[in-house]
């Protein structure tokens, strides 16, 4: 008895230390942070995870607290009802599995003592109650769909919660068999010198078919043989108790209906407890008999392409196979966080066309077939992946090589998929700080032009083409490059200098020195640009560097070289020199409707060249 009385205080500690450590559980999610007129679903579901996590641990108040605070949220009438139900269910849940564990505390407390009647009368108390808890709990696993259908939302996190429940009721049932285990041993232990009884305990079938009609038949006689009339026997079937008395015979027969649980085993428990007036009579006696339900478990065929592209509808087929009776059947499908529902034909076909979201993720995307059981067929479930991708794009670009400052850039380019031109695709082109967007015609060209600033020194420019494809599954493309952009002056600058080298005498192969007029006529032969103001202004410095020995240095504005020149030129050609620097500047620095005639400039620097002859 010493030895009892350890254990239980051993028992007591433990109980109260589990029950301080799960009131530390930290929750995910602060239920007041949920909007009540429109809750997110994830948010939603993660919160009824967190109920199901405490009730597995024991920590009914805490799982009540937040079941409470759920009460506020505001639906649509039809989910507002569904929701209603879904936490009513929860909250039997609750009430009838704090109850349990009440009473199976008690049992085991009485089982120490040794108190074998008490503590059939807790684990009497706890068998009901554990069994309406496994009933709702059944029914919230089908709800669980239901709800999740409605707010468009994966039940994956609801059903990994309600397995962990699962096995939570599983352990407690095991420890309502293990308490009647032991309060056979010690009745058989107490009662040795009694008259001893047995049950005699069968069924007319051991394999039902879920649903159906199952006699459960048997006998009481004592020791000697004799039957015992007009006795109690309880009968247990999977936590649910009922009494039935035994006829003159001593037999006893009791009908029940094979519950739609899904599951490999139902057992059925006899148990005779003598009266008070026959207690020093009989012993107690028990006998246990296991039932192994049959049901039709379906299989999943399903057919999906290989690879699947955002944006695009596609055809989804598959079959449930099973050996049962021909009848439709709901399917669930889980993908891309989205539930779809359908039905099967009685064939066990079914269709559904997958609208891929434009948001789809590349890659491998997981998808999920769950069967509703319904009648004599059961739960199925089977996954698959589907592949998400994208086409690929090629551009190709027309840059040039080089540009003067000053000028507009144009770039252009082809859009190519699967070697096909792509139109109405935006292209938005960059260069430094300028920017400028276009759309692909229908033979995927596209055309983009910006002004490029004048700059000193001259450098090398970055360009970023970006194609954004109107069709969701092509994907964007980026194009980088560069040219070089040649500040004016600089050419200019380059030209005198030359001109001027080549003045001071340039030697040819025959050792004899060039004349003036060979010098002028080889530089504009070997450092021609394109017609245009910046040439027309090179040629003008050449002829005011031979004059005045002074060539534009990249530093100087064309203002400043004007003020430098002046005193070491005649009136007439400086003021022709000024009158094509102002053309020059207005070409340079003016807007496309300010810009001069270059024919201006043209008979301007013909004048300085006759004058300079």
């Amino acid at each position: 008895m010493k030895k009892c009385n350890i254990l239980l205080f051993f028992i007591l500690i433990f109980h109260q230390a589990t029950y301080a450590y799960c009131q530390n559980i930290p929750r995910h999610i602060d239920p007041s942070s949920l909007e009540a007129e429109n809750p997110n679903p994830v948010a939603l579901f993660r919160l009824y995870s967190d109920i199901y996590h405490l009730i597995s641990t024991s920590d009914y108040e805490q799982a009540m607290k937040i079941l409470g605070s759920l009460e506020d949220l505001k639906a649509p009438d039809q989910t507002q009802l569904i929701l209603s139900e879904y936490n009513e269910l929860l909250r039997d849940v609750i009430d009838n599995l704090n109850i349990t564990e009440i009473s199976l505390f008690k049992a085991y407390s009485h089982l120490e003592w040794l108190r074998e009647t008490e503590a059939a009368d807790s684990l009497n108390e706890a068998a009901p109650r554990l069994y309406s808890a496994n009933t709702s709990s059944i029914t919230l696993e089908s709800r669980s769909h239901t709800i999740s259908n409605i707010f468009k939302s994966s039940p994956q996190v609801l059903l990994e919660s309600q397995a962990e429940l699962e096995r939570f009721i599983s352990n407690l049932e095991k420890r309502l068999l293990e308490g009647y285990e032991r309060v056979e041993e010690i009745s058989s232990a107490k009662n040795e010198g009694l008259s001893e009884t047995t049950i005699q305990l069968d069924v007319d079938e051991n394999n039902p078919w879920v649903g159906s009609a199952v006699i459960i038949y048997g006998s009481l006689y004592d020791d000697s043989g004799v039957a015992l009339l007009g006795k109690d026997i309880i009968i247990l079937i999977n936590g649910k108790t009922e009494k039935i008395e035994t006829d003159i015979h001593g037999n006893f027969q009791y009908k029940f209906i094979t519950p739609y649980v899904y599951n490999n085993e139902i057992q059925i428990r006899a148990t005779f407890w003598p009266g008070v007036e026959e207690i020093r009579t009989y012993s107690p006696t028990f006998r246990s008999i296991v039932l192994h339900p049959k049901f039709h478990k379906p299989s999943i065929e399903f057919y999906v392409p290989e690879t699947v592209f955002p944006g695009v509808q596609y055809k989804i087929e598959g079959k449930i196979v099973h050996s049962g009776p021909s009848t439709a059947l709901e399917v669930s499908i889980d993908v891309f966080d989205e539930i779809y529902q359908v039905s099967s034909n009685e064939s066990g076909e079914f269709l559904f066309y997958l609208n891929v979201p434009e948001s789809a993720v590349t890659g491998v995307n997981k998808i999920i077939f769950y069967v509703n059981p319904i009648g004599l067929i059961g739960h199925g479930t089977l996954s698959g992946s589907l592949l998400v991708e994208k086409l690929s794009l090629s551009v190709e670009v027309d840059s040039p090589l080089f540009l003067v400052s000053g000028q507009k850039i144009s770039l252009s380019g082809t859009v190519f998929v699967h070697n096909k031109p792509l139109s109405l695709s935006e292209v938005n082109v960059s260069i430094g700080a300028n920017a400028y967007s276009t759309k692909t015609g229908s033979n995927g060209r596209f055309t983009s032009t910006l002004p490029i600033e004048v700059m000193t020194p001259s450098k090398k420019l970055i360009y970023t083409i970006t194609i954004n494809p109107i069709e969701p599954w092509i994907e964007e493309q980026t194009v980088k490059s560069d040219f070089w952009v040649l500040n004016s002056l600089t050419i200019a600058f380059t030209l005198v200098t030359v001109g001027m080298i080549i003045k001071n005498r340039r030697k040819v192969d025959n050792g004899e020195s060039q004349s003036e007029e060979d010098v002028i006529s080889v530089m504009e032969e070997e450092l021609s640009v394109k017609e245009g103001h910046p040439s027309l202004y090179s040629r003008a410095l050449v002829v005011i560097g031979k004059l005045t020995g002074e060539m534009i240095s990249q530093s100087q504005t064309v203002r400043e070289f004007l003020e430098k020149i002046r005193p070491k030129l005649i009136q007439p050609l400086f003021r022709l020199f000024s009158e094509l620097s102002l053309l020059y500047e207005r070409w340079l620095y003016g807007g496309s409707k300010q810009r001069p005639n270059v024919e201006e400039s043209q008979v301007i620097v013909e004048r300085m060249e006759d004058e300079f002859e």
